[in-house]
């Protein structure tokens, strides 16, 4: 069980699901929404990792599947 906060302009979205891109799926945003940088913090039972993701690639993740799936494949391995 994955749980996933995404902190960005002042506003923390948590999710938690079996994997880390139903994790990013659930979070209720649009690109349009996304107007600043973003942190996201992954915890998997006694493992933590902080990732800072710019505004850019933030706003193409939501916007794009294959995006959102490069990011959860690289969250994963930095979970690692």
């Amino acid at each position: 069980m994955y749980k996933l906060t995404l902190k960005m302009a002042g506003i923390s979205y948590k999710t938690e699901a079996e994997t880390i891109l139903e994790a990013l799926t659930l979070i209720p945003l649009s690109w349009e929404q996304i107007k600043a940088k973003g942190e996201i913090t992954l915890i998997k039972g006694t493992k933590k990792h902080e990732h800072l993701v710019y505004l850019r690639p933030l706003r193409r993740c939501f916007a794009n599947k294959s995006a959102m799936m490069l990011l959860s494949k690289r969250l994963e391995l930095l979970l690692q």
